[in-house]
């Protein structure tokens, strides 16, 4: 029973998945006609350097068009309604009880 749990949650997850990957792609697309990527990440500090990274992230979001900073919140938003959704659908294919037949 666990198996068609999970293939069910499965096939929901791609129904749900789909469209909100779509719309993410779009907008990352969106944000890489206004920013130019790769002088980014060329002025990019190292990532383990965590305060001049942190320094660098918020003064780079501050400074761009608001236009830029609404695509970049959104996407912040989609990403984590992806990660809702994978969670949801491991927890119901994964975590349900087995029921044992008598």
């Amino acid at each position: 029973m666990a198996r068609v749990r999970f293939i069910y949650g499965v096939k929901n997850f791609s129904r749900v998945f789909v469209p909100k990957l779509a719309l993410l792609a779009s907008l990352v697309a969106v944000a890489g006609f206004f920013v130019s990527f790769p002088n980014v990440f060329h002025n990019m500090p190292s990532f383990f350097e965590m305060t001049k990274f942190a320094n660098f992230t918020l003064s780079a979001f501050l400074h761009t068009q608001l236009f830029v900073q609404a695509v970049f919140v959104g996407t912040i938003i989609l990403f984590g309604y992806i990660i809702r959704d994978i969670v949801q659908v491991f927890q119901f294919s994964i975590l349900q009880p087995m029921q044992i037949a008598k």
